[in-house]
């Protein structure tokens, strides 16, 4: 099950350099061998852009997808999803750190069980970002 995250990246570049590296690095780290990281942007000019672009000319789990047009972080998800080919799609902001090396097989092993929708009590590093503390699930396959 190939699952694709999709990262919305909008003109956060100059103040979230370091959340964004670090959300990158620990996505790359996972012990899952079929994902795909599609970051989008669109109408950057804070280096955004050029910097994704790197990244996914270094490795190619990495898929920078431009938007034409300056889009919100909304925006962004759906023309993420859209360019997305994966059967499970994962939203993160550019600031969610992703704690366990193991979230993609966690997921793959919900999913498999009947689980539709996933969620994450936040905590709150020193800088400001965040990482998944705790897995809720709710179990739709009745409905």
């Amino acid at each position: 099950m190939k699952i694709s995250v999709i990262v919305p990246c909008v003109n956060s570049f100059e103040k979230k350099r370091k959340s964004i590296e670090l959300t990158l690095k620990q996505l790359l780290r996972q012990n899952y061998e079929s994902y795909e990281i599609v970051c989008v942007t669109g109408g950057n000019k804070d280096g955004t852009e050029q910097y994704l672009k790197d990244v996914s000319e270094q490795d190619d789990r990495v898929i920078l997808h431009v938007h034409p047009d300056k889009p919100s972080r909304s925006v962004a998800r759906n023309s993420g999803a859209k360019a997305a080919s994966g059967e499970v799609l994962l939203f993160l902001d550019d600031d969610t750190i992703v704690r366990s090396r193991n979230t993609f097989k966690m997921i793959e092993k919900i999913m498999k069980n009947n689980v539709y929708a996933l969620g994450a009590r936040r905590k709150w590093l020193p800088l400001g970002w965040r990482y998944d503390e705790v897995w809720h699930s709710l179990d739709c396959g009745d409905l």
